[in-house]
């Protein structure tokens, strides 16, 4: 892993989402894709996206309150 970005938004999950999908239109492809709860992250998901030359991007949120406005979001690559 060559770089990593954390953030905390509020309303607007939906713009993280959109950046890393934009990425199929450089050659990406889809790797992975996981809901997932661990301790108190109900709502986390993972997704990876990776193209033939080796690289990946990835991204990695969850939830920060109980509405779902607010989130934390820790994208990384190489």
């Amino acid at each position: 892993m060559r770089w990593v970005e954390v953030y905390r938004v509020r309303r607007w999950q939906s713009a993280f989402h959109d950046s890393i999908y934009m990425l199929r239109t450089q050659g990406f492809k889809q790797n992975t894709y996981r809901k997932f709860q661990l301790q108190g992250w109900d709502d986390a998901e993972t997704l990876v996206y990776t193209n033939s030359a080796g690289k990946f991007v990835g991204m990695i949120s969850r939830g920060t309150s109980a509405d779902g406005s607010s989130s934390i979001f820790a994208l990384y690559g190489n």
